[in-house]
């Protein structure tokens, strides 16, 4: 897994769906800390947020390939 920096943070809300647990949307847009993990950088099917403490986890995975392709840093 690769850890997205704050600045891209932001760019992975394409991952999350209405779904997502409230806490990765707010990591997203920076509201709250948090980590980021993709396990592509350009082409990413799935995604880790967590935070501290705790680290509290969301898995998201895409379902198709075309899902995943909006997500562009």
């Amino acid at each position: 897994m690769i850890e997205l920096k704050s600045s891209e943070k932001r760019k992975a809300k394409i991952l999350l769906t209405e779904e997502s647990p409230t806490f990765a949307h707010a990591i997203a847009e920076g509201l709250i800390e948090g980590n980021v993990y993709v396990d592509d950088f350009l082409t990413p099917a799935t995604a880790l947020f967590g935070q501290l403490p705790g680290f509290i986890m969301s898995l998201e995975t895409f379902r198709t390939a075309e899902e995943a392709s909006g997500f562009i840093i």
